[in-house]
């Protein structure tokens, strides 16, 4: 899993390529602990590259939305992979989460507030 950040408008970009799995999952928390942690501008995690993703995966993805809440930050995921996609209606989770189509939708919605 290849993880890049960086700031975009009005938000943190991370985009996420690979698998998320057991073994990853970890090193996702870890990049999604510290932007939540530090930065007070809104989350967009672009998942179009993301070729795999279990319930660890959605574990960390739900965490980082229930922080971002309590906090009072904004968390969206962009251009889910058909795998994600449809691993989160599986999961009946796609209501849960701010998806936008595409990159540039999530961006429009950042600059929004």
């Amino acid at each position: 899993m290849n993880i890049r950040r960086e700031a975009r408008e009005a938000c943190e970009l991370l985009t996420v390529e690979g698998d998320i799995d057991l073994s990853t999952s970890p090193s996702l928390r870890k990049h999604l602990e510290g932007i939540l942690d530090r930065e007070r501008t809104s989350l967009v995690i672009d998942l179009s590259s993301v070729r795999h993703m279990d319930s660890s995966g959605i574990a960390v993805l739900i965490e980082a939305e229930r922080w971002a809440r309590k906090h009072g930050r904004r968390l969206l995921l962009a251009s889910l992979s058909d795998q994600v996609r449809m691993v989160l209606e599986l999961a009946r989770l796609q209501g849960f989460f701010s998806i936008a189509e595409d990159l540039e939708g999530a961006l429009r919605l950042c600059r929004a507030g």
